[in-house]
């Protein structure tokens, strides 16, 4: 193993709890050597890197690159965090509909399958995680967030590509991103994303926030009055109490995006934890989401689960509209869910799916 590169004092306990997660790797702010796996096994190390925004403190964010076998002429993949705040593991306690059976690292495992497959990967800490969700975040700014939506975080996708650039030595046009759902609108606005031969996103946002968030809570509704329909005593009793509390919350929610729309918040006002500028600059970047992808210059990948209960039958249509865009490709994975997992795990179905069509948009 390379030797460890001393870090500043402030970041040695998360460079201890990293190591006894990732196994044989190191940390460091930078290096001018990509050294891929070696003996036919897959390398990990960790890299911080800085995103600095005009007006506010530097950021500092921490993620893992895994290097696979004999991968020196196949593109890296970044992988960019979607919802949530999540580390660069992209741990996920539910798949938004059902919870899984134990929290699931589905960004980590996903570079796994990466990884087996002969493609190099660098995952990274969401900004918005803070110290006190988990220990491997630390509390960074987020001032352009709260004030210009999730969009603000294109400054950290182009932060992590030039991280790849400059310290591993990986050219811009070896760098393709894949992330997740609202990761998508944020990916398509940064630089690298833009100018990128591949970009994967799946399960995309297909519409306004405001819409989709809403038209996916009566869905849920829906599924669960189907459900009780064929239940009995107290299950079908359950099921229509989760359904009425789901359709009253999409209600709510539907007559605050109309208060927010009609401006009558004060200036103070939040919603769901963060100000409604946050929310108005999540509604602007997701407006018009199909003159985003046909603007794409490369090819853009769209992921959907076959078993995904998050889309509503009008985002479903929408997503097949995407679809029929001549740079994008819509694959759907059989048996998958929201984040492409069937019974807690990827299955070799999904996987092989999801990563031949990385292949043929790469090879197109």
């Amino acid at each position: 193993m390379a030797t460890l590169l001393k870090l500043r004092a402030k970041l040695f306990l998360i460079a201890i709890i990293l190591s006894v997660l990732v196994g044989c790797s190191h940390m460091t702010h930078s290096t001018h050597q990509l050294v891929a796996g070696a003996s036919g096994k897959v390398q990990e190390k960790a890299y911080i890197f800085d995103v600095e925004v005009s007006g506010q403190p530097k950021s500092e964010l921490m993620g893992v690159f895994l290097a696979a076998p004999n991968s020196e002429n196949r593109p890296v993949v970044l992988m960019v965090p979607g919802a949530g705040n999540s580390t660069f593991l992209g741990r996920q306690k539910s798949n938004g509909a059902h919870t899984y059976s134990k929290p699931l690292n589905i960004t980590q495992m996903w570079a796994h399958e990466l990884a087996d497959a002969g493609f190099s990967s660098f995952s990274y800490n969401k900004r918005t995680c803070r110290a006190g969700q988990d220990h491997l975040c630390r509390n960074n700014a987020v001032r352009d967030i709260y004030k210009n939506g999730p969009i603000a975080l294109a400054e950290d996708v182009d932060a992590a590509c030039r991280m790849l650039r400059r310290d591993l030595g990986i050219p811009s046009e070896k760098i393709i991103l894949w992330t997740h759902g609202q990761g998508g609108q944020v990916v398509l606005s940064s630089e690298c994303g833009r100018r990128a031969k591949v970009v994967l996103i799946t399960s995309p946002m297909t519409d306004r926030v405001d819409l989709v968030l809403v038209r996916t809570l009566h869905h849920r509704a829906s599924l669960l009055r189907a459900e009780a329909a064929t239940a009995l005593g107290v299950k079908q009793k359950s099921l229509r109490e989760k359904a009425r509390n789901i359709s009253n919350r999409a209600e709510s929610f539907k007559a605050t995006f109309l208060s927010i729309e009609s401006d009558r918040f004060i200036d103070t006002a939040s919603f769901l934890g963060v100000p409604l500028t946050f929310w108005y600059g999540w509604r602007k970047s997701t407006e018009d989401i199909d003159l985003q992808l046909a603007k794409q210059q490369g090819q853009v990948v769209l992921f959907q689960g076959e078993n995904d209960t998050n889309y509503s039958d009008e985002d479903q249509r929408n997503l097949l509209r995407f679809g029929k865009i001549r740079n994008v490709k819509l694959v759907q994975i059989p048996g998958a869910d929201h984040y492409l997992i069937e019974q807690n795990k990827i299955s070799a179905s999904a996987s092989h799916l999801a990563i031949e069509a990385l292949m043929q948009a790469w090879e197109n």
